[in-house]
């Protein structure tokens, strides 16, 4: 089975079995990261977060994730974290396409798709999650769209870190 097939398949269960909504507690995340360590959504309790899923085939993920650690660099030092899951099915696309970047962000690797990206029912690639203080999913970015996207991205971090 080709690997567009199987991605296919995975996004398409994803969304079947679950639908994560504005307003809604951030389902857990804990996955081992491309750095060696684990991503555990629940121990950025307190920052706000941006959470990202991607996959090395995602042509806007390409252009989506260096202003995503650019947005971290500037965003950090205020409390917001920057996070992102990867779905390939390889690991070493996910490892090539982070080195390509130069993604300082914790890559979590869900290489199945049915870990975090179930527990979201992604509706596209990329999607990007605005996660609260406490938690709850106060923003969803389907797809990327350039400048505005990234506009919209530092009027809802600012937005967030200032409650």
């Amino acid at each position: 089975m080709s690997r567009w097939i199987a991605m296919a398949i995975a996004l398409a269960a994803a969304t079947v079995a679950a639908d994560v909504g504005k307003g809604q507690r951030a389902p857990k995340i804990d996955l081992p990261t491309l750095q060696g360590g684990r991503l555990k959504l629940e121990s950025l309790r307190g920052k706000v977060v941006v959470l990202d899923f991607w996959a090395s085939w995602c042509a806007p993920c390409k252009e989506e994730l260096p202003e995503l650690e650019r947005l971290k660099s500037t965003y950090q030092a205020r409390g917001a974290s920057f996070v992102t899951v990867n779905i390939d099915i390889d690991r070493a696309n996910a490892d090539a396409m982070a080195k390509k970047l130069r993604l300082t962000m914790p890559v979590g690797l869900d290489p199945k798709g049915d870990e975090a990206a179930n527990a979201y029912g992604l509706p596209t690639m990329p999607t990007s999650y605005v996660i609260d203080k406490n938690g709850v999913v106060r923003y969803i970015h389907d797809g990327f769209h350039g400048a505005s996207d990234v506009d919209k991205l530092k009027h809802e971090v600012d937005e967030l870190l200032e409650k």
